[in-house]
């Protein structure tokens, strides 16, 4: 048993992840070498995902020259994988020839309301019983539901611009109470062969071990009515690139589109001009294509399927008369996934600007009568943002660093001919015009924390902007997590909502406990992710980040059992707080953060 060592430094481990281009040092190297020396039966890789699959050589069909196959050798690699990642178990089929055999996410529960809002839901409820029978003490209800709203500082986390209106204000208060009423969040973690489906990952597992053939089953979310996705311990596959978007998803993402529009009108006044839609390839196989639906809902187009086996053979334009609105000018940012797995729809968009182009409207009704570059994604070859976990200076340095590394990893521009080429001054003019950024999220068994990469596409677009327009932008994150109306929220009030109901809940904490090492490293991770948007200039309230700590850190429970399991997650972790704070990004009002430091305070 060995663990999988870094393909470089260290402090560039998650950074080096996605690189294509970086070459793995020589320690990595001389492990696999070493294995295939032992005349090894099979690789077994747990973990999701690992370094292999991303080391140097070609997307697909991998010669000796690649360093996937020059470590790998035809040895058969067993990769026990998470059954809703379909995205990057494909890379690990594509470039180990890896054999996916699925696990259970981890188990979902909806969380306890936390305390200091109960008695705000109680409120509520009175209120909404108590009819226009007594004017006055209805306004009198309605007063004390805002004054108990800005003393747990709910002001800081709902709103887009300062609220005046005490109608609004209700709003928006009851729909965050309800929102955080009906969250569903991770609990603990999937333990491989434990619980709903563990046998049939066990057993999937040992007949790969005897060489013998396991059935094939489909990858995505079983809590998004995926029941096709068990028994998991099956090889998982994904979908037909050239079948998506699918029918049903073009009309949830026409959905997601008319929503959107819907809650941007309601809070702004006006439709938006320019948008930017980030892109993922996992979530898009997931989805069936509702995230690229929506950008093409948004420029009035719709596909045409072929009617003998649902592939897409092309597109139509609505009228502006059919529309009932301009239609918005979209900017595509796509992971290096999406960009491998998805030409066709890089194509199929690429042409539909092209006849946009062509139509007799004004450039009021139709920007896209201004040809210009509009889809982007990191160099071929290369995947993620790449910003690296340690950076020295001011938050005014660490904000600057992160958005130009966001536009380094994004400035590569797709072309008629198929190819991306770089361009960087044309991304920075898309970035200057920009409105928002729509980041969208299928899955209620993660979140913007579960992950560092969401603060580096989230964050890192946010800093980038900020450079060009010397103001944020508006950044809107959309839930597609249940069926039903997507909920669109800005970023912060989507944090808030994590804070609130997972990473400061005692029932989502105490059940990371139950996992030892992993558990505390978890918890660590989180709050790393969490300090991340922060770094890249999106706004964190204070006492939010004092929720954070106060279940964490300060929660001498926790403190122990992280000092006890594993030590390098508790320091990570008095680390991350301590460097909020130098950053100024929060302002503590405690002796000392620091574990031991607080024994000795203590006696």
């Amino acid at each position: 048993m060995l663990v999988q060592p870094s393909r470089g430094l260290i402090e560039d481990k998650k950074a080096d992840y996605h690189d294509l281009e970086k070459i793995p040092c020589h320690s990595y190297v001389a492990m696999y070498l070493w294995l295939q020396m032992q005349n090894i039966d099979a690789f077994l890789h747990m973990g999701t995902h690992g370094s292999l699959e991303w080391l140097p050589g070609k997307t697909v069909g991998l010669s000796n020259q690649c360093w996937p196959e020059l470590l790998v050798n035809d040895i058969p690699f067993i990769y026990p994988f998470i059954v809703n990642d379909p995205g990057e178990a494909s890379q690990a089929k594509r470039r180990l020839g890896a054999l996916t055999v699925g696990h259970m996410p981890p188990k979902i529960q909806t969380m306890d309301l936390p305390n200091e809002l109960r008695d705000l839901e109680f409120l509520l409820d009175e209120y909404s019983t108590s009819g226009d029978l007594d004017q006055v003490r209805k306004e009198h209800i309605e007063k004390k539901i805002i004054h108990e709203a800005k003393k747990i500082k709910l002001d800081k986390e709902l709103s887009v611009d300062p609220i005046t209106s005490d109608s609004e204000w209700l709003t928006r208060i009851d729909s965050f109470v309800c929102d955080l009423k009906e969250s569903q969040f991770s609990s603990g973690l999937h333990i491989f062969g434990k619980g709903d489906c563990g046998a049939s990952e066990l057993n999937g597992l040992l007949r790969c071990l005897e060489g013998k053939r396991i059935n094939s089953g489909p990858s995505g979310s079983p809590y998004r009515n995926r029941t096709d996705i068990k028994p998991t311990g099956r090889n998982i596959y994904a979908v037909d690139p050239r079948s998506i978007p699918t029918k049903i998803a073009f009309q949830n993402g026409q959905a997601m589109a008319d929503e959107f529009v819907r809650q941007y009108l309601q809070d702004n006044g006006d439709y938006p001009k320019n948008l930017t839609i980030d892109l993922w390839g996992s979530a898009s196989m997931r989805t069936g294509g509702q995230e690229y639906s929506m950008a093409l809902a948004f420029a009035g187009l719709t596909p045409i399927w072929d009617k003998n086996n649902a592939r897409i053979l092309g597109f139509s334009i609505l009228s502006l008369a059919e529309l009932g609105r301009p239609r918005i000018d979209i900017t595509i940012r796509q992971s290096g996934l999406f960009r491998d797995i998805f030409p066709e729809l890089n194509r199929l968009f690429f042409d539909a600007i092209d006849k946009l182009h062509e139509r007799d409207e004004t450039l009021k009704d139709n920007p896209y009568k201004n040809k210009i570059d509009r889809i982007f994604a990191p160099k071929p070859g290369s995947f993620g943002v790449n910003i690296k976990e340690k950076i020295e200076g001011t938050l005014a340095d660490h904000t600057a660093k992160i958005g130009e590394a966001w536009i380094k990893s994004s400035a590569w521009a797709y072309q008629k001919n198929g190819k991306f080429n770089q361009n960087t001054e044309s991304l920075k003019k898309r970035l200057a015009d920009t409105e928002a950024l729509i980041h969208s999220h299928d899955l209620c068994e993660s979140d913007l924390l579960s992950a560092k990469d969401y603060a580096d596409h989230i964050g890192g677009f946010n800093a980038a902007v900020a450079s060009m327009q010397k103001t944020n932008p508006k950044l809107y994150h959309l839930d597609i997590s249940s069926d039903g109306i997507p909920k669109v929220r800005t970023t912060n009030q989507e944090l808030a909502r994590i804070i609130r109901g997972k990473l400061s809940d005692d029932k989502w904490v105490s059940g990371m406990l139950q996992h030892g090492y992993r558990g505390a490293a978890e918890i660590t991770e989180l709050v790393f992710n969490l300090s991340n948007f922060g770094k890249s200039g999106v706004y964190l309230p204070n006492h939010l980040i004092e929720l954070v700590y106060n279940s964490t850190l300060a929660n001498t429970k926790v403190a122990d059992f992280m000092a006890e399991e594993n030590i390098d997650a508790l320091k990570g972790l008095e680390n991350t707080f301590s460097e909020l704070k130098d950053l100024g990004l929060w302002k503590s009002f405690h002796n000392s953060i620091r574990y031991e430091e607080r024994l000795v305070e203590n006696g």
